[in-house]
């Protein structure tokens, strides 16, 4: 029996692509931002740890991890301060098996709007992350087709980063884990408005786009380089932003798409999830901004979840 229990604990440190009886890969151990009316960042809930040290247990203190209101990284107590929502089985994020997942033809069609630069952006520190929103009054940007049943309105895009470049990203591929990744959080235009959109479960419709640390990013640039401007939590500024967003969307488009959650509480399982295979990249200047700013509890980092099952959810890879 002890060692049954060895080798199943071998399984989960390691976090390859092994799959469970389930039909979906065993949670990758290591351990957005809550989605309420006021969706500054959102959602998610309870990850495994891994044993690398990623996220220490002293950290949940004080007010930490209480209630669905109330929660902080690292997030192992999510599926019981918020159960009713954390505990699911489709719960997000999760290691893509790039070998198991479905081929499928097909690619996302951006509005043009998505290319029309935004001259400003607000960006805020929510004390989980950096999430940014615009002008309401632009045109709304907008993504449809892709597998997609319907328009889809963007309504803000935040960070996921580590303490180190070897992690920070939420999703996994394969077990691989990069240094960051953006969310660009789009709701159901038929449901009216983001709030409304969280009661059905085709109301989300996030794309993911992971940032390894390489050359530094223009599109970036703007935001990194003010984000001193709000390294304490609740703290946002204007900044004169002058890019398109469609330049944090990578060039070769080619997507993993799977239905799951918000990955911070309250981890509502109302997501159609986007996740591009091609990374982008961000220089060690740009990275290094993002490690400087606080949260609540002190320096903010690693403000991810961990891997959740996958419990027999079909995983597509879609290529135009």
């Amino acid at each position: 029996m002890e060692s049954l229990r060895s080798i199943y604990l071998t399984i989960l440190i390691t976090g390859f692509c092994i799959h469970n009886g389930l039909g979906g890969p065993v949670a990758d151990p290591d351990p957005g931002v809550n989605v309420n009316v006021d969706i500054n960042v959102y959602g998610g809930g309870g990850g495994l740890d891994d044993g690398k040290g990623d996220h220490d247990e002293s950290e949940e203190q004080g007010n930490c991890n209480v209630d669905c209101g109330h929660w902080c990284y690292p997030g192992k107590d999510w599926q019981y301060t918020c159960s009713h929502y954390c505990n699911g089985d489709k719960q997000s994020p999760i290691d893509i098996c790039s070998e198991s997942a479905q081929a499928e033809t097909g690619s996302i069609t951006f509005s043009p709007s998505y290319s029309d630069a935004i001259s400003k952006l607000e960006i805020k520190n929510n004390g989980h992350t950096v999430g940014a929103s615009w002008d309401s009054g632009l045109d709304p940007r907008t993504i449809t087709d892709g597998g997609l049943t319907g328009v889809y309105a963007l309504a803000q895009f935040h960070f996921h980063w580590g303490c180190e470049n070897n992690r920070g990203s939420e999703h996994t591929v394969d077990g691989t884990r990069y240094a960051m990744e953006l969310h660009l959080v789009h709701y159901k235009t038929e449901y009216g408005n983001l709030s409304n959109a969280l009661k059905y479960e085709d109301g989300l419709a996030v794309l993911g786009v992971f940032f390894d640390v390489d050359d530094e990013n223009t599109a970036l640039k703007p935001i990194t380089d003010h984000l001193e401007d709000i390294a304490h939590p609740d703290t946002e500024e204007e900044i004169d932003f002058n890019h398109a967003l469609i330049d944090f969307i990578p060039t070769n488009r080619d997507f993993y798409r799977y239905q799951g959650s918000l990955t911070t509480p309250t981890c509502n399982e109302v997501v159609i999830w986007t996740v591009f295979k091609t990374h982008q990249s961000f220089s060690e200047e740009q990275v290094k901004a993002f490690r400087m700013l606080e949260d609540h509890e002190g320096h903010m980092c690693d403000n991810y979840r961990g891997i959740q099952p996958l419990n027999g959810r079909e995983v597509k890879l879609y290529s135009p």
